[in-house]
């Protein structure tokens, strides 16, 4: 805050320095006098105002970094969360292949890449006996041997 406040003192002030030169050339020229009247409108009016505006316009600032800062972070947040839930959701969590969706793309995406290619499918034959004499942490096991 006081670093708002500082850059509104020097804009405030260089809105003064600013008047009292356009004072000391246009007031002269319009064939009046300088009276302290005069002096003090050209001083005081935008030191009060340019202050004032001036502080608006850095506090609305300092507010938009912070909240494009707090936006870039939720969405680099979002986006590594999107990555790891499109890989939880493409992949069996047990042995880590892809799922029959995931599969299928990536299959028919191989098919058009090349002519040529192989698939090897395997069938383990009684898998279901293993799951029922020894039970299905016995048969997870086996499958990832």
């Amino acid at each position: 805050m006081s670093r708002i406040i500082l850059k509104s003192a020097v804009v405030a002030f260089a809105s003064v320095a600013v008047s009292l030169l356009l004072t000391l050339v246009v007031v002269p020229a319009m064939g009046f006098p300088i009276s302290r009247t005069v002096w003090l409108t050209a001083t005081v009016c935008p030191l009060i105002l340019a202050w004032i505006a001036s502080v608006g316009t850095f506090w609305q600032s300092d507010r938009l970094k912070n909240a494009h800062r707090e936006l870039a972070r939720a969405h680099a947040q979002l986006a590594a969360a999107h990555r790891r839930l499109s890989e939880k959701a493409s992949r069996d969590d047990m042995t880590g292949m892809l799922n029959r969706e995931t599969f299928f793309a990536a299959l028919d995406g191989s098919r058009r890449k090349a002519d040529r290619g192989a698939l090897l499918i395997i069938d383990a034959d009684h898998f279901k006996t293993i799951n029922d004499n020894y039970g299905h942490l016995t048969g997870d096991d086996a499958l990832l041997l």
